[in-house]
């Protein structure tokens, strides 16, 4: 074997390593949490004109107030080389928007797959995709490229 022959296998060794680590090797994971509703603004001090005008009318039925929420719980993932973040955490109960961003070329990436929910999305380079969906039980669950070798998580609480 010669020289020459010599550096180009061990620079295909040196590249089959860094390929499997770049694929295989464990990923740091970020904890992206939903953006908070903005808070309502405050409300006018009471009088005794506002307290007369917000009464209800003689035998008019009781109304239970309840908590609106203020629409879909929203967050943001870059694809780029994997997905970042990796990890999100979502409410139980509340309609979740993941907005997933490509930003890369590679084949491996032009899906999501979110099985728990049927959900599986071609994502164009360059465009911000919305999935929604609605998480009810609390648990882990893995979002994937359509190969499975980019895998997320989304934690519903």
């Amino acid at each position: 074997m010669d020289l020459t022959a010599l550096w180009v296998t061990v620079g295909g060794v040196a590249l089959a390593v860094g390929v499997n680590l770049y694929f295989f090797a464990p990923r740091r994971a970020v904890v992206a949490q939903p953006a908070a509703p903005e808070p309502a603004p405050p409300a006018a001090p009471e009088t005794p004109e506002t307290r007369e005008s917000s009464r209800a009318p003689e035998g008019a039925p009781p109304v239970a107030e309840t908590p609106v929420a203020s629409g879909p719980q929203e967050v943001h993932i870059t694809v780029r080389g994997g997905y970042d973040p990796a990890r999100i955490e979502v409410r139980a109960g509340r309609t979740a928007r993941i907005v997933f961003r490509r930003e890369e070329v590679e084949g491996c990436s032009d899906t999501v797959l979110i099985p728990e929910w049927g959900i599986a999305r071609r994502l164009p380079a360059g465009m911000d995709t919305a999935v929604e969906f609605m998480p009810t039980v609390p648990g882990e669950y893995a979002f994937t490229c359509g190969m499975g070798m980019m895998r997320g998580t989304i934690v519903v609480v």
